[in-house]
């Protein structure tokens, strides 16, 4: 088994030439990184206030949420 990341499946080339991770690799990963990626299935992005500096911020909060990433 190889640990090395395959293009078009674990992740693209954006137009500005950057490596951007795919919503499928994330999902196999099995966690959110907290980075805000693009692809990001654990909806990370929307928990945040960009305007609020992230050691601030407790995006996830007191509850737990389930995915479902079937959609």
């Amino acid at each position: 088994m190889t640990n090395q990341l395959r293009e078009n499946i674990d992740f693209v080339w954006n137009e500005r030439g950057e490596m951007v991770l795919t919503r499928e690799f994330l999902i196999k990963r099995g966690h959110c990184c907290q980075s805000g990626c693009l692809n990001c299935p654990y909806d990370y992005s929307s928990k945040v206030d960009p305007n609020v500096p992230s050691e601030l911020q407790n995006p996830w909060g007191d509850e737990t949420e389930h995915y479902d990433f079937n959609e």
